[in-house]
């Protein structure tokens, strides 16, 4: 039987992180002679927390809820909670937001990969309510440090970000659908990672707050000799970017906490691994 390891980060989300247990419950029930499906809960919730022991007596699907009760952010929460777990007992580990939805199938194909040495990370498919599309792959190809130099100028200045999220952004939506192929980088918002990641990579150390999870995985593959495999029949249902999106509605003109975050994430890919 094949083990599966769930980390999944809240803050200030308890509706969202019930009903996303609750379809992880109806999946694993699918896979019961196949899979074992075991979810971490680590909550960042810093303030007027819930008592999460409802979320202990699921049936299919075993949980264990590690009440940090401190914003740690996405992946300081997930290395805290990864450092107390025997992680090496799982043959997929999986990193994500709660703002989502599995389908009745994801882990039945899940089950289904093939377990091929050199792919450290699995990107599924990430169906967006908001944006009505697959928000994955997020990239094909390594970034250039010529690019990555723009992204930061446009999160330096946040009227570039303004007006680029009005115009050019909206192509995304228009762009083609990609069958199963090798790409740089999926979604953060569910990783996928195979054992045979932390194997050669080690457990995630990635010290920013906030954002440019993906970048670092993506390099983290890279320099380890790992692919990064998109995967269309895993599907995940996305139903909004929950704590980021309300970071981002407070936006004006001036250098908020979402940027400050996503200028910090850049510079660090920059400085470490360009």
């Amino acid at each position: 039987m094949k083990t599966f390891a769930i980390f999944c980060v809240t803050y200030n989300s308890y509706s969202d992180l019930r009903k996303y247990l609750a379809s992880i419950d109806v999946a694993a029930a699918n896979v019961k002679d196949v899979l074992q499906t075991d979810v971490f809960i680590v909550d960042n919730t810093d303030c007027d927390c819930e008592d999460l022991s409802d979320c202990l007596a699921y049936k299919n699907i075993k949980c264990q809820v590690f009440p940090y009760h401190e914003n740690l952010g996405y992946f300081g929460g997930a290395q805290r909670a990864l450092n107390e777990v025997e992680i090496g007992k799982y043959d997929y580990i999986a990193i994500t937001n709660v703002d989502l939805q599995l389908a009745e199938d994801t882990l039945v194909n899940i089950a289904a990969i093939e377990q091929e040495a050199n792919i450290g990370w699995i990107a599924p498919a990430l169906l967006s309510a908001k944006e009505k599309r697959d928000i994955n792959p997020v990239c094909l190809h390594r970034y250039s440090k010529r690019k990555l130099q723009l992204l930061l100028m446009k999160f330096d200045y946040p009227v570039i970000d303004y007006i680029y999220n009005k115009t050019l952004y909206k192509r995304k939506c228009l762009r083609k659908t990609y069958p199963s192929m090798d790409i740089y980088a999926g979604h953060g918002s569910f990783i996928l990672l195979t054992k045979e990641y932390f194997n050669r990579c080690g457990l995630i150390n990635y010290p920013i707050f906030l954002f440019g999870e993906e970048l670092y995985l993506a390099e983290e593959c890279r320099k380890h000799s790992l692919r990064v495999l998109y995967a269309p029949s895993i599907r995940i249902f996305d139903k909004e970017h929950v704590s980021t999106s309300k970071l981002k509605r407070t936006i004006s003109f001036k250098k908020t906490f979402y940027y400050q975050c996503n200028c910090k994430a850049l510079r660090y890919i920059l400085n470490k691994y360009y």
